[in-house]
């Protein structure tokens, strides 16, 4: 019975991050044509293109958090690898030997940058430039670390 439930979760789970994932994707789409970003772009951007980088930024979190509070926890505990008291860096070293994800390493600096553009650089374009640009290259990192994982879950046939 638990299985079941723990299904249902990772299905309900997965069609949050589906959600997530296409609107990151719409709002890098209104973004790209402005790439890469330079201090001329955030000078005179509307308020409707900061909308949109703060789209970006909410739904790469919202994705990423998903992935390790609900998805993760439900893909171990699907397999019978799931440990209560375990770190987090122990889970992402076993996803990674499992094969779920490509490298905890990767996963850490998806994870450094997201923390990098929580920070206000308003008073220094130059590096908000800077990790504006790479934040949204590794958005394509996050994407493709979620399709991944969809096809790890199907590969193992965890949903039924």
């Amino acid at each position: 019975m638990l299985t079941m439930e723990y299904q249902e979760k990772l299905t309900f789970e997965m069609d949050i991050c589906e959600l997530h994932k296409n609107r990151l994707k719409m709002s890098l789409t209104h973004i790209r044509p402005q790439l890469p970003l330079t201090k001329q772009f955030f000078e005179s951007a509307k308020d409707v293109d900061f909308a949109f980088l703060d789209m970006v930024a909410m739904r790469f979190a919202k994705l990423q958090d998903t992935l390790r509070k609900k998805i993760f926890p439900e893909i171990l505990r699907l397999t019978g690898d799931y440990e209560e008291d375990e770190t987090f860096i122990d889970r992402l070293n076993r996803l990674e030997r499992m094969g779920v994800i490509d490298s905890a390493q990767r996963w850490q600096v998806l994870r450094d940058i997201r923390n990098a553009i929580s920070h206000e650089y308003e008073n220094d374009l130059d590096k908000l430039c800077e990790v504006f640009n790479y934040f949204i290259e590794k958005c394509q990192d996050l994407l493709a670390l979620w399709q991944n994982v969809k096809e790890y879950i199907h590969q193992k046939k965890l949903l039924m």
